[in-house]
């Protein structure tokens, strides 16, 4: 009785550990082989990556890289101009959809969306926007490319 005993806990263990190596194994495949591409939008701030990337393949002389970087930066500086003037828009229409919102709600309803709101509010203070348009501090053009 205790060799077979032992024999099934010894299965049983077995069949855990597969268990357990399979899900590991799973979790592994589709967090860094299915998802290793991220599908994050194109950002221009990241702008010294695209001057990098163009310079490889374009292969642009010095100069050109420096143009490159300083086209690429104004064009951030100029999103950021663009979503100073938008960015008063942007909050009024906002807040003309929140009191469309509160318009069509219960008292209890617009007590629950205004706590809703208030979160919101917390955890975007600025009332972020899409990637292109959320400012950004420009750095200085680089005067040298590696």
């Amino acid at each position: 009785m205790n060799s077979e005993r032992r024999a099934v806990t010894y299965v049983a263990l077995i069949f855990i550990s597969g268990l357990l190596l399979g899900a590991t194994a799973m979790n592994f495949i589709e967090h860094y082989v299915l998802h290793a591409e991220t599908a994050n939008e194109y950002d221009i701030r990241e702008h010294r990556e695209v001057a990098k990337e163009m310079a490889q393949l374009l292969h642009l002389s010095n100069q050109q890289r420096r143009q490159v970087d300083t086209i690429l930066q104004q064009t951030v500086g100029q999103y950021q101009q663009l979503e100073q003037r938008l960015a008063p828009q942007f909050d009024q229409l906002r807040q003309h959809d929140r009191q469309r919102l509160r318009a069509i709600l219960t008292p209890e309803q617009r007590t629950k969306f205004d706590q809703i709101v208030a979160r919101v509010d917390a955890k975007y203070p600025l009332n972020e926007r899409p990637a292109v348009l959320s400012p950004v501090p420009c750095e200085k053009p680089a005067t040298a490319q590696r």
